[in-house]
């Protein structure tokens, strides 16, 4: 097969029947867990696009393999891997585990046809025809002229000034080229986009002429010995050096008289989102100007108009189809009346499958179609011309004949509401790779960079919310591994009684430092003694004693020990039994009635169990431990309602009160470690954090670590059961989001957390333990694109071992690889591919926007 490019020059196709195309990758626009606002946006964007583009233009929708070694390398990135060891063997193991995995990506691109210059259209078709023929002998073709590629350059960026806020970045030449080398590869392993595909320095690229990149045999309806060969071949087979592709063509055939946008039987492309296996799609688009496309309504409408009069004398007069027609054109006609920018789109949807064998391409024809028909989608897919409709997918090609037989006639809002370009694209660039998206019916590797977002400017903090079992714990400690290994500091309150964390610290990469909170405690975690300026000594103080004492910050008492606090941390090489001691001074001078009751307060929680930690003599904290936890196993603490109602808050236990203020003094050493050196990134977690949302203090404290985390390189990663454990300014300040399992009520109030409308259907899918398994969850990332994913394990068995919480699954015995946390089902498998999910007609509403006749 002969290319209809003649050459190539970056992002500009010369052809050889002499028009240039331009060409260009789109980023896709996010739909999925979006509002009917949000949607009814994404396909104003994609309207003002197809409004820009010249007459004759192209939309591809394609899949792109990844090849594991690129996943692998954006984990390296940024990564010294001889200084952080760890770090590497994860990589390995990664990389390892994705051996014989198919990845997938989405690959959107649009091209136009620009205009016609000067130089004679038979002029260009032979330049460009004689440089095909150069080519054919292995010459290299004719480059353009630098006066043509400038003009050109010109002309297509003119075009982009006018398409709206679609993100288009201009496709290389390398990318060209590839595109022309998978085409024959569909189905097959196809070949990863690299830089080698880039032309080198001479002009040559790696991959060859287009000549050699198309070298295979193509037979329409294959041949007679073809392995499973149905009885009307309608398919290609393409064979190679690579192995045989059989490849078919489908073509929408017809569409719903009318459909609705957003949720009805609109958005056909999104549809294509649900197929577990690779489908690509092309719209050969061909826009007529709004006086030329009212002309034709105009004469539709009489021709309709006159089958009506056919009718007169039957019985039951003129069928209801041609009214609904009748209706259809009057909509169009008012349509383009109503904005002269409107155009009439005439175009060709076409679907490409392809696979290695006949049985398995015949089953997807089938199960394609049958997906489209409950919808009153019809999927044409002829007998003949299925080697024409192949070169569709190539650049430089124009529409094949065949697709006259299939062309719609829409406006632009209604091609938009197909919603094309439009994805789930979510996470980073760089980092772990967390999991696989799960929303569409391919998954797509994930990567999670915890501190991407200070590199952005924007908040790296985290929150998570999930029910018992959803996995969030887990995912909080493969963030705090993450971290450390990849040259970050880390450090956590363990809670637990089996010392989760702890041992999360016998498997994390360089030092670590365990802190027993406890009466045998042995480090000193006196705030006078840990911070740097008076300011920080009084604040952390205050707020400690204060939450030890019961004081309250608006009463006599609480004035008192405030201006104690300052006095005290005022000094160079002050304590906190300093604060004691100037109680003490007031009560002997008599300045102050209420001091010697305050002295006797602070006194006496002092000699309480694990508050020795703070009023103490022990070893200093070493600060600059690559991962510090504080064990406090099985610490109650009081709940919000008795934090913030005064009547009940004098009800509680002392050891309550005493714990409470114990961890509040941890959370502000956490924040501190975490601001300490702002060239290294910082992590401070807390798991279960209610217990500081509880109390004002704590909520405060940790509302300023996620504020001045950013300038500082430092996030929170917050963990709680309950979204409603999070206040409102505290959710705004945060960066990547993550919402496990959730029932009833709390699914809601998980959705307005992760900055969503609550939607029933998304409210029911989260409480569906069927549906969400363990380390399902809908993740937010830092740019705030939303998809579902699917947490992986630590591709690392020890660490895997420490972090496995499950107690119906002993530690290390799950499988490994990239497979649901805690979860019984089968692994996460990049390129699965189960059943078909069917729609119902039922599933489609048939109000609103309109096709066109």
């Amino acid at each position: 097969m002969r290319p209809a490019a003649s050459a190539i020059v970056d992002h500009l196709v010369w052809t050889t029947s002499g028009s240039v195309w331009a060409y260009y990758t789109v980023d896709p626009l996010p739909w999925a867990h979006r509002s009917d606002d949000e949607r009814l946006s994404v396909r104003h964007t994609i309207r003002s696009l197809l409004l820009g583009l010249p007459e004759r233009a192209v939309l591809w929708g394609l899949h792109e393999q990844l090849d594991p070694a690129e996943v692998v390398g954006s984990m390296v990135d940024g990564v010294d891997l001889d200084t952080h060891p760890g770090w590497a063997a994860a990589c390995g193991e990664t990389l390892d585990g994705l051996a014989g995995c198919r990845l997938l990506r989405r690959l959107y691109l649009v091209g136009f046809r620009l205009p016609d210059t000067n130089r004679s259209r038979l002029a260009a078709a032979v330049g460009a025809a004689s440089g095909s023929v150069e080519g054919a002998f292995g010459l290299p073709p004719r480059r353009p002229s630098r006066r043509d590629v400038e003009i050109r350059r010109r002309q297509a960026a003119a075009v982009v000034a006018r398409l709206g806020n679609l993100e288009l970045t201009p496709a290389s030449t390398g990318r060209l080229r590839w595109l022309h080398a998978r085409a024959c590869r569909r189905g097959l392993a196809e070949p990863v986009f690299d830089p080698t595909w880039e032309p080198t320095a001479t002009g040559e690229a790696s991959g060859g002429s287009l000549v050699r990149l198309l070298d295979a045999d193509f037979v329409e309806g294959g041949l007679a010995d073809d392995v499973d060969r149905p009885r009307r071949a309608r398919y290609v087979r393409v064979e190679s050096e690579f192995g045989v592709s059989f490849q078919t063509f489908l073509c929408v055939a017809a569409m719903p008289a009318e459909f609705s946008f957003p949720g009805g039987a609109g958005e056909w492309w999104r549809e294509l989102e649900e197929v577990p296996w690779p489908v690509e799609w092309c719209l050969r688009l061909r826009s007529v100007d709004n006086q030329q496309a009212q002309r034709k309504v105009r004469r539709q409408h009489r021709q309709l108009i006159a089958q009506v009069n056919e009718y007169d004398g039957e019985v039951t007069g003129a069928p209801e189809s041609l009214a609904k027609a009748i209706d259809g054109i009057r909509a169009e006609g008012a349509d383009l009346d109503a904005n002269r920018a409107e155009r009439e789109g005439q175009g060709t949807v076409v679907f490409a499958l392809g696979a290695d064998n006949l049985a398995e391409l015949e089953d997807r024809a089938g199960a394609l179609t049958a997906m489209f028909e409950p919808l009153d989608y019809g999927l044409g897919r002829p007998t003949g011309g299925q080697s024409d409709l192949f070169t569709a997918f190539l650049p430089g090609a124009g529409s094949p004949r065949v697709c006259r037989d299939y062309t719609q006639f829409m406006l632009s809002g209604s091609w938009a509401a197909g919603a094309p370009f439009t994805a789930n694209p979510v996470g980073d660039p760089t980092g772990m790779l967390l999991g696989a998206s799960v929303d569409a019916g391919i998954e797509t590797p994930v990567l999670f960079d915890p501190a991407f977002g200070p590199a952005i400017g924007r908040s790296a903090s985290i929150g998570v919310c999930g029910g018992l079992g959803g996995g969030k714990s887990y995912l909080a400690k493969r963030i705090l591994w993450a971290t450390v290994a990849r040259g970050g500091q880390a450090v956590t309150v363990d809670r637990t009684q089996r010392g989760e964390y702890v041992a999360l610290g016998a498997v994390i990469p360089g030092r670590t430092q365990v802190v027993e909170l406890g009466a045998t405690s042995d480090v000193c975690l006196d705030p006078m003694r840990i911070f740097a300026t008076p300011a920080e000594r009084e604040a952390v103080t205050l707020g400690f004693l204060t939450l030890l004492t019961g004081y309250g910050t608006q009463t006599v008492k609480g004035d008192i020990l405030a201006e104690v606090a300052a006095t005290v941390a005022a000094r160079p090489d002050s304590h906190l039994a300093d604060v004691i001691a100037e109680l003490d001074g007031l009560v002997r001078r008599g300045d102050e009635p209420e001091a010697r009751e305050i002295a006797r307060r602070v006194r006496s929680q002092a000699t309480r169990p694990g508050v020795q930690v703070a009023f103490g003599d022990g070893d200093r904290l070493w600060l600059d431990a690559d991962f510090i936890v504080f064990h406090a196993a099985g610490l109650v603490l009081p709940d919000r309602d008795h934090m913030v109602q005064p009547q009940l808050r004098d009800q509680l236990p002392p050891e309550q009160i005493v714990n409470l203020a114990l961890l509040y003094l941890v959370a502000a050493v956490q924040r501190h470690v975490c601001f300490a050196d702002p060239s290294r990134f910082a992590v401070a977690n807390f798991d279960e954090a209610h217990y500081l949302t509880a109390s004002p203090q704590g909520e405060q404290l940790l509302t300023e670590l996620v504020r001045d985390g950013r300038k500082h390189n430092a996030a929170a990663s917050i963990q709680s059961q309950a979204p409603q454990d999070f206040p409102q300014r505290l959710t705004e300040l945060l960066g990547p989001r993550f919402a496990f399992r959730q029932f009833g009520a709390a699914a809601e109030m998980a959705q307005r957390f992760m900055g969503l409308e609550p939607a029933a259907e998304l409210t029911d899918k989260l409480s569906d333990e069927t549906a969400m398994v363990s380390g399902r969850c809908l993740f937010r990332d830092v740019r705030g694109r939303l998809a579902m994913i699917q947490v992986a394990t630590d591709p690392l068995a020890e660490v895997h071992a420490a972090l496995e919480t499950n107690p119906a699954r002993p530690a290390g015995t799950a499988p490994r690889g990239h497979h649901a946390v805690d979860a019984p089902a089968a692994p996460i498998v990049f390129g699965h591919e189960p059943h078909l999910r069917q729609r119902t007609k039922g599933d489609a509403v048939a109000v609103g926007d309109r096709a066109g006749p």
